[in-house]
């Protein structure tokens, strides 16, 4: 007898089950753990899909990848969605979109159902970052930070952040091994696990160093020493974005004039203004190329948005 509609995800998942012979091997939790195993992150990375992961598996996780339905994934992901969670649901359903094409590959299922659910999520608004725009603010900004005293890993990511305009994480959970500090032209690669668009572009980003922000990195080094596990460490831990934050406010600049990420928007906006190639600057800022020739990180320097 078909199962009411009513049926909790208990008896589906048991129904599942049944259908397939129990195939705990091939079901969605096991190869979402056998694909947790095989990635390489930055920790914080690590616990946010750890935690993305936990919302789903917990309802779906005992069904095999051959059986699960759209029936099944719509609640999971709609009910994220409903807590007032979207951008969470929309990272959930790409990552069982993710354990789907694996199982695929490995042959436990046909196709990635998940894809047929792309729209269902409501889009989440682009969230403009606090910034300054105009030289003088920045010249200000720019000297505020100098002076700032505090720890070595505060201070000169603050100094540092500015000059090559990276997401705050990217610096923050850089290690010693991403950089080459000693050779005619410094620069910094930074490995395509850690970059925000890694799925669409996997390879390693690479970040040309000026001669100041090499002479910074330099005598950081000099202070802390080569940590393996990071450069920018607070009591053994990463420097974390609140801490810049706070940083940012003792020095006067609260989150309605300047965030850390705002430094990219800064960056972009200053360099587009100043005539730079609007291509090499999407590239700098790991945008890419837009289609437009411009990146779409930069602010008008005026309300009417002319040049």
């Amino acid at each position: 007898m078909p199962a009411p509609p009513c049926a909790t995800a208990q008896t589906r998942q048991g129904g599942h089950r049944a259908a397939h012979g129990g195939m705990a091997g091939e079901t969605m939790g096991a190869l979402a753990a056998a694909g947790a195993d095989t990635q390489s992150s930055a920790p914080s990375t690590e616990k946010r899909e750890r935690y993305l992961r936990a919302q789903w598996t917990a309802k779906l996780g005992d069904i095999p990848a051959q059986a699960l339905t759209l029936a099944d994934i719509r609640p999971v992901v709609l009910g994220i969605e409903a807590e007032g969670h979207g951008e969470n649901a929309r990272r959930v359903l790409a990552q069982i979109g993710r354990v789907l094409r694996d199982a695929v590959a490995l042959g436990h299922a046909e196709r990635d159902v998940a894809a047929d659910l792309g729209d269902v999520v409501a889009p989440v608004p682009s969230e403009k970052y606090a910034t300054l725009t105009k030289p003088a603010e920045i010249a200000e900004l720019m000297k505020a930070i100098h002076g700032y005293t505090g720890d070595p890993s505060t201070v000169y990511c603050l100094r540092i952040l500015p000059l090559v305009f990276t997401r705050p994480r990217e610096l923050r959970n850089a290690t010693w091994a991403e950089f080459d500090l000693d050779g005619t032209e410094p620069l910094w690669r930074i490995p395509g696990e850690r970059m925000k668009m890694r799925r669409k572009n996997p390879g390693e980003h690479l970040v040309p160093l000026s001669t100041h922000a090499a002479s910074m990195l330099t005598e950081l080094r000099t202070i802390t020493g080569t940590n393996a596990h990071g450069l920018l460490l607070v009591a053994g831990n990463p420097i974390s974005d609140a801490t810049l934050g706070q940083s940012l406010r003792r020095l006067g600049y609260g989150p309605d004039r300047i965030v850390p990420r705002g430094f990219r928007a800064m960056a972009s906006t200053a360099l587009n203004e100043q005539g730079h190639p609007p291509d090499i600057i999407a590239l700098q800022l790991a945008h890419g190329t837009p289609a437009c020739g411009r990146s779409t990180t930069a602010r008008p320097a005026c309300p009417s948005g002319g040049r």
